[in-house]
């Protein structure tokens, strides 16, 4: 089995794409979200909702509206974190999607952020 494709927005930080341009001419069609992450819900429960604008605060330059329903399980799964109300494997599920959503410092620095913004 084959890698997964790199999203082109995350190819377009890392610079990527302006090294080999031709190797993403297929890709002129994809989607490209600019909007920002939302404020969280009015819904959401006050510990989720601190959750989720401490994430946005942090990954406010990378997260974007598409990004809201990994926010919102990684939001609710951070509360209960932060309340020692996971179990080993659901913290394992927290870790993952951070990853996904920049938060680990892999992730960060594929996206090459300038120095600082982090």
């Amino acid at each position: 089995m084959g890698r997964n494709r790199t999203a082109t927005a995350l190819l377009h930080l890392r610079g990527s794409t302006k090294h080999n341009a031709y190797r993403y001419r297929d890709r002129v069609n994809e989607p490209i979200v600019s909007t920002p992450l939302p404020d969280p819900p009015r819904r959401l429960p006050k510990h989720v909702k601190q959750a989720w604008t401490e994430m946005k605060d942090r990954g406010g330059l990378w997260l974007t509206s598409a990004d809201q329903f990994l926010v919102l399980i990684a939001a609710t799964y951070m509360a209960r974190y932060r309340y020692d109300e996971l179990k080993s494997a659901d913290t394992s599920l927290l870790i993952g999607v951070l990853g996904k959503l920049g938060f680990s410092p892999k992730e960060r620095a594929a996206l090459n952020l300038p120095s600082g913004s982090t």
